[in-house]
């Protein structure tokens, strides 16, 4: 199969020049999308410089376009592009997929109601976004939530970063601190002690790695900062788990890496006031989707768009604080494609 790359503001494009269509009932196409970020994104997993992802869109007999995406990240998955696309073009060919986690979320995406009737629902409430804030930053005055990646350095400079940044923070602002997995209980202990008396620390996300839930839910009773789980809801991929064990923290939800979209609406409905909806990078085809699933939220997303601010096929509706969700239409997005 041909590629062609196309440079284009710095940001990197690799679409497939002849993608398969099969007339059915229904029209089905993929496209496989790489791009770099404006700047490297440091967490504790590593340095993350480009996202790769596969593009799906389907029209239904009766018009309907609804969009999907596979999101290859890294530190979350490990299979990679060419152990999709077999799945992808069976699926353009018109075979159906169920249960199979490569692709499980991008199938529910396509499918979700998010991409239904849209006209009159267009006023839902606007979502609000935090801010990703690097090392030695100062906060915006646009937005009222933060958040920094911590683990990377040693705890004792970290922390004399982040007393800093609060204390350039407005009074009514959040920080949140993302571990990605990378904290020892003796380190964890060390930012509660430095923090607990610190309302502005909305949680510290992720602590322990993903597989450590008995550990997870014995420190959250034993510390004063909230905690919120992200990589252990990917990992377990069953969030009515958490509900019955009565996780009293947050929930950072990324809905490309969960496996069912109606389940996590389901969950976010239940628990706005405490679920996080994220993005994993994802291309504005599956960004759209992402915001219109915080809607559901009342805690402001973690969306931050800034990693792609300098790509030529960005919308600038993506680009706001707050986003309105549904101001990109699926017209729209449909255009984009025809133009990729």
């Amino acid at each position: 199969m041909a590629y062609k790359k196309l440079h284009l503001n710095n940001v990197y494009d690799r679409k497939i020049l002849s993608p398969q269509v099969y007339l059915m009932k229904e029209t089905r196409q993929f496209r496989v999308y790489k791009h770099k970020f404006s700047s490297p994104l440091h967490t504790a997993h590593g340095v993350w410089a480009e996202k790769e992802s596969i593009l799906l869109r389907k029209q239904s007999e009766n018009g309907q376009v609804s969009f999907g995406e596979i999101s290859l990240t890294p530190f979350f998955y490990s299979y990679e592009i060419n152990d999709v696309l077999p799945i992808v073009r069976s699926w353009v060919s018109g075979e159906d997929f169920f249960n199979n986690e490569l692709v499980d979320s991008a199938m529910g995406s396509l499918e979700c109601d998010l991409w239904k009737n849209e006209i009159g629902i267009v006023n839902r409430n606007p979502v609000l976004i935090a801010e990703i804030s690097n090392f030695n930053s100062t906060p915006s005055v646009i937005s009222k939530s933060f958040k920094k990646k911590i683990g990377i350095r040693r705890v004792e400079e970290e922390i004399v970063e982040v007393k800093r940044f609060l204390e350039n923070l407005s009074p009514d602002s959040k920080l949140r601190l993302d571990a990605n997995e990378s904290l020892s209980m003796k380190e964890l202990l060390t930012w509660n002690e430095s923090f607990k008396d610190e309302s502005q620390i909305q949680f510290i996300e992720q602590p322990f790695p993903r597989d450590k839930l008995e550990e997870l839910f014995l420190v959250q009773e034993k510390i004063d900062i909230p905690l919120a789980l992200d990589e252990s809801l990917v990992w377990k991929n069953d969030l009515s788990y958490f509900e019955q064990q009565n996780w009293t923290g947050f929930f950072v939800l990324k809905p490309y890496l969960l496996s069912d979209w109606k389940e996590t609406i389901r969950f976010l409905k239940e628990n706005s006031n405490r679920s996080v909806v994220s993005t994993s990078f994802e291309s504005p085809f599956g960004y759209e989707c992402v915001c219109r699933c915080a809607s559901y939220s009342g805690v402001d997303a973690g969306l931050d768009r800034n990693l792609f601010r300098n790509s030529s096929i960005e919308f600038p509706n993506h680009h706001q604080n707050p986003l309105r969700p549904f101001s990109v239409t699926s017209s729209m997005l449909d255009r984009l494609w025809a133009n990729l």
